[in-house]
């Protein structure tokens, strides 16, 4: 899709895990491969949303506590196990 952009304007976003894709997993990994692939392809066109969004966890709900110590996405700001809600929707 990038290489027939005719303006050099696009960001790539990252692959987010569900929450069955803990950290440490065998997806886990390859995710975060495939998302560092990414990252070194395409530079300051890419942006980490997975991290952020991890990082937007809610200290006082113990499950976004859990998820974030899992490294996945807050069930704060997802409907089920990986499509953000509204609130995850930047």
């Amino acid at each position: 899709m990038v290489a027939v952009l005719t303006k050099p304007n696009y960001l790539i976003l990252n692959i987010i895990n569900n929450s069955s894709e803990i950290s440490g997993s065998a997806t886990y990994n390859e995710i975060i491969q495939i998302n560092n692939d990414l990252a070194a392809l395409y530079g300051s066109h890419y942006w980490d949303i997975r991290a952020y969004l991890v990082s937007q966890y809610n200290t006082s709900l113990p499950q976004d506590v859990i998820d974030y110590g899992n490294d996945v996405v807050p069930s704060s700001l997802r409907n089920g196990t990986v499509h953000l809600n509204a609130s995850g929707n930047l």
